[in-house]
């Protein structure tokens, strides 16, 4: 599993703050590509931007090699998210197939990457949230 850490036992530093809701579009523009925008049945809309960390792997063990991976990662954590729906997370997936795919458009794509985001912009019930996040010795 490759990781974008300097350290073998990375420090995770999260903090967010209550913002005025911006029209989604706005947010949108203001968040440098590239850029994930995700929404759950019952949960927070998520605009998010830049990689904090980034967790990849591949063969048999890839889906237990991320979830150690995230682990690590959030257990060296000192996050303050001020609401649950404002937490950090992890945003990406995995290969259906060992070995990934061939070709366009998916060729290029590891079998499993995820990224912890820079920053995140979350739309929650509660209100409107900004999340800015960094991994390593000078977060």
């Amino acid at each position: 599993m490759e990781r974008v850490r300097s350290s073998p036992a990375p420090t995770l530093v999260s903090r967010t703050t209550g913002i005025e809701r911006p029209a989604f579009a706005a947010a949108f523009d203001a968040l440098p590509a590239p850029r994930t925008a995700w929404n759950a049945p019952d949960d927070a809309l998520v605009l998010a931007s830049g990689a904090a960390a980034t967790l990849t792997a591949s063969g048999p063990d890839r889906f237990a090699a991320i979830r150690t991976g995230a682990d690590e990662l959030f257990d060296t954590g000192d996050v303050h998210a001020g609401t649950e729906a404002a937490r950090p997370r992890l945003f990406g997936g995995f290969a259906f197939h060992e070995g990934g795919c061939d070709g366009d458009p998916w060729g290029p794509f590891p079998e499993a990457r995820f990224v912890l985001p820079r920053v995140q912009v979350t739309f929650a019930d509660n209100g409107a949230w900004l999340t800015v996040n960094a991994v390593g010795d000078d977060a």
